[in-house]
């Protein structure tokens, strides 16, 4: 076996075990204030739509329409909605593990301590916050820019823009 299917083989043991932690995290927590906030959110929501901006709901429109869906993922499934509202962050780490493993490089010890560390754990795992995906999305406008044709990365920054405006700033840094 060459060195690189070692490392290969190692780092997907590492995001397989990092995976099954956040899950076990995600199946065994509420999470953070954060994700009881997206019942009260959701509520607005299928009551009066845009008016959510009347409370402290602070993300792009975008999200609405991400909140309605883990909605209704909820009701069809029976599972609850702290599990989706995480789960999503969850999945989105293991895609970004992939894009850096292909952005940065296939053999570097960084890669390892970004997916195996406890910061990542509890963002995705018990926290229920955005800013996976979001940063899942930056990675693949990142890396649609080097392969892809320019309007492919131009919207994967703007889907990131859609689920939280930070990305903004990457913009002028996004020009060919």
């Amino acid at each position: 076996m060459t060195r690189g299917r070692v490392w290969a083989a190692v780092f997907a043991l590492a995001v397989i075990a990092a995976f099954a932690v956040k899950l076990y995290v995600v199946t065994h927590s509420n999470g953070t204030l954060d994700v009881a906030y997206c019942f009260d959110y959701l509520n607005q929501i299928r009551h009066c739509g845009a008016c959510i901006y009347a409370s402290q709901f602070q993300l792009p429109p975008f999200m609405i329409h991400g909140l309605r869906g883990l909605g209704a993922l909820a009701d069809w499934t029976g599972w609850r909605l702290e599990f989706w509202v995480r789960f999503p962050n969850i999945l989105a780490d293991v895609a970004a593990a992939y894009l850096m493993w292909r952005i940065v490089a296939r053999y570097s010890a960084s890669l390892f301590l970004m997916v195996l560390a406890p910061a990542s754990i509890m963002i995705s795992g018990y926290h229920g916050d955005t800013d996976p995906f979001m940063m899942f999305l930056v990675l693949l406008a990142i890396d649609w820019a080097r392969v892809a044709p320019v309007w492919a990365a131009g919207a994967a920054l703007g889907m990131a823009i859609n689920i939280k405006v930070a990305p903004v700033i990457l913009i002028p840094a996004s020009a060919r």
